[in-house]
């Protein structure tokens, strides 16, 4: 439990260190140093749940299970990866006069808050506690959006907090109406363990009310289609770290409430119900991202679109609600928060070459910079799902779980807006990678490329394509069972 207490401390304590401090140079000490401490503390408290079982404390505000444990791994990983890739890219924004050196220790302080933010609202067992927890990552999350100070920045924050503001208010009548639906049964509780346990007293017509609240609330913050329209701006304006964050990390903690409010609403009315409307907000997302992905110009835009297809197959996936199913979305969950989160910050270093991110204006990447465009090649096609990669795995398990749950229309429908999308990826990357390189001057940039960052993200992904370790598929065999598939 102290494990838990300590990996909220260290951020928040690095976030007030980054502001009281005003040297850069030991603003980015202070800030890397807090990232791996994070880092450890996150490995170390997922090697109890995994040893020891789930932690409780503090009447059920501080709980952590299995699916806890996946989400504090990715948060403090991709974090601390965010942070590492920020050194460089920073350093290389603020000599291109970007921003100044003052507001240095402004990014990495509001980088940790947007880490610490992300990392309350996934060990909270109290669903009150993780609306609040979701609301920070709101505020935290739109100071980064708005970090350039530029118009097109501030209007993408602006947007951001208004529409995902007024998401968080249904997510909040939502959570209203999950408490009054206990309060017959059970006395009334947003406990989380509670709610699942005694699903059955819960009062059925409120709970099909509080899920649907639900699903506009956290699938607005998620990006599901059609409440997605602040994601495509926030992530192309954001600096390049920030957008990794945001869309392997943010989203999937949005996704993170959907699961577990789907578990509770699945057991206390039956699956028909939330599995007709994930279903449909999936199919919804996957069709529209994956037609959107075919007429963009801006390449982070079109990582953002390929986020809210990932999102719509997650959400297909807990519609469908079979165990194979959610064995699929969590497997689809950490996949694309890895493989997203490296691509974002390669396309941060293609940025730095070519200074545009206009797709049209960068040509010849393997030419101009074999090492960057190598790992371009490999983060599209990951993203994409091709094999030996992990998106491709955990996709074929999804559409094998819609076949055969007899699901066929709907999985048919999936499978081809995934294509869809594919086709769309493919067109750009042969534009980007193999086409006549660009005539526009070239500006490579000073500081060390952070290889390893890309090397590790991208290795693991091809890894977990190939073979599924034994402790991992036991630990997504346990996720799929605890959230009740069939």
């Amino acid at each position: 439990m102290y494990l838990a207490i300590a990996l909220l401390f260290i951020p928040f304590l690095s976030a007030v260190l980054c502001i009281i401090v005003r040297r850069s140079t030991i603003v980015e000490k202070v800030a890397t140093t807090g990232s791996i401490l994070t880092l450890a503390l996150g490995i170390a408290v997922a090697w109890d749940v995994s040893t020891g079982g789930s932690i409780h404390g503090y009447g059920g505000y501080l709980s952590i299970d299995k699916l806890s444990m996946v989400m504090i791994v990715l948060i403090t990983s991709i974090g601390a990866g965010a942070i590492l890739f920020s050194l460089s890219y920073i350093k290389e924004e603020v000599e291109r006069g970007h921003f100044t050196q003052d507001r240095v220790r402004w990014y990495y302080s509001f980088l940790n808050l947007f880490v610490l933010a992300m990392l309350l609202s996934v060990v909270t067992g109290n669903l009150g506690m993780f609306w609040v927890a979701m609301e920070l990552t709101t505020l935290t999350s739109a100071l980064m959006v708005s970090f350039y100070r530029t118009r097109a920045s501030l209007e993408a924050a602006w947007k951001y907090v208004i529409l995902c503001s007024a998401g968080i208010g249904f997510a909040l009548l939502g959570t209203i109406f999950t408490y009054y639906s206990s309060t017959d049964g059970i006395g009334g509780t947003l406990n989380w363990s509670i709610l699942m346990r005694q699903s059955s007293q819960l009062n059925p017509v409120t709970m099909r009310l509080a899920f649907i609240f639900i699903l506009v609330g956290y699938g607005t913050k998620a990006g599901l289609v059609p409440m997605h329209t602040w994601l495509p701006d926030a992530h192309s304006l954001a600096p390049t770290p920030v957008s990794g964050l945001l869309s392997g990390v943010l989203l999937s903690c949005a996704m993170y409430g959907i699961i577990r409010y789907d578990a509770i609403t699945v057991s206390a009315v039956g699956a028909a119900y939330p599995g007709t409307l994930l279903i449909t907000f999936g199919l919804i997302s996957i069709l529209t991202a994956a037609l959107f992905m075919l007429v963009q110009k801006d390449y982070k835009r079109l990582l953002a679109y390929s986020s809210i297809e990932h999102m719509g197959i997650i959400a297909f996936a807990l519609g469908l609600g079979s165990k194979i199913a959610l064995y699929g979305a969590i497997f689809h969950l950490i996949n694309h928060a890895i493989s997203k989160s490296t691509l974002f910050f390669i396309a941060g270093r293609i940025n730095h070459i070519f200074r545009s991110k206009q797709i049209g204006r960068v040509r010849g990447i393997i030419g101009v910079s074999p090492v960057t465009g190598a790992f371009f090649v490999a983060g599209i096609l990951a993203i994409a799902g091709s094999p030996p990669f992990g998106l491709f795995a955990s996709e074929f398990i999804i559409l094998y779980g819609g076949f055969t749950a007899g699901k066929t229309v709907v999985s048919l429908i999936a499978l081809f807006s995934i294509v869809m999308a594919f086709a769309g990826l493919a067109y750009y990357l042969s534009r980007i990678t193999f086409g006549p390189r660009t005539k526009r001057p070239i500006s490579y940039p000073r500081f060390r490329l952070p290889v390893a960052i890309f090397a590790v993200g991208l290795s693991s992904m091809a890894l977990v394509g190939l073979y599924v370790p034994a402790w991992l598929h036991h630990l997504l065999e346990g996720i799929a069972h605890s959230l009740g598939g069939a």
